[in-house]
């Protein structure tokens, strides 16, 4: 694999371009010993993906435990420390709401309808701390494979 230098701008770039293709992603939690992986829905900005769960789930419990989580689809992984931001419909909240209805509005119509009855529902941010992204050949528009690895900075 031959090695091509990006400048960290022109990388950022090009993962934030990957991660807005993606509405669906598999979230990786531990719990001890185990690790526990679920497909789910993701509302992407910058490079933070956005997700929302309810506490009485196993991930709320793994992640309350321990917050560092891997977001993973096909050749894009994202590991970071997952964050609640409170509850999705909150104010400070409304620009992520505004970026899913834009992505989907079929589903972002029925959580409006739904969600605000459901005050224990939380928005939870994925800050990244490291992302990797592969580029083939055969699935790119690229001559060689390489990866795009970027380490994020708080």
């Amino acid at each position: 694999m031959s090695q091509i230098e990006l400048s960290y701008e022109d990388a950022k770039q090009n993962i934030i371009e990957e991660i807005k293709k993606r509405q669906f992603m598999v979230l990786a939690t531990s719990e001890k010993d185990r690790v526990y992986a679920r497909t789910m829905g993701f509302i992407p900005d910058g490079l933070s993906v956005f997700f929302i769960m309810r506490p009485a789930t196993r991930k709320y419990g793994q992640i309350a435990a321990n917050p560092n989580v891997a977001v993973a689809d096909g050749n894009l992984q994202i590991e970071g420390v997952a964050r609640s931001s409170g509850h999705p419909f909150a104010e400070r909240n409304t620009r992520i709401m505004e970026i899913w209805k834009e992505m989907n509005p079929r589903l972002y119509e029925s959580a409006a309808k739904i969600y605000p009855r459901q005050p224990e529902r939380e928005l939870f941010e994925v800050v990244p701390r490291r992302i990797a992204l592969y580029k083939n050949p055969v699935f790119h528009d690229v001559s060689e494979p390489y990866w795009h690895i970027l380490y994020v900075n708080e």
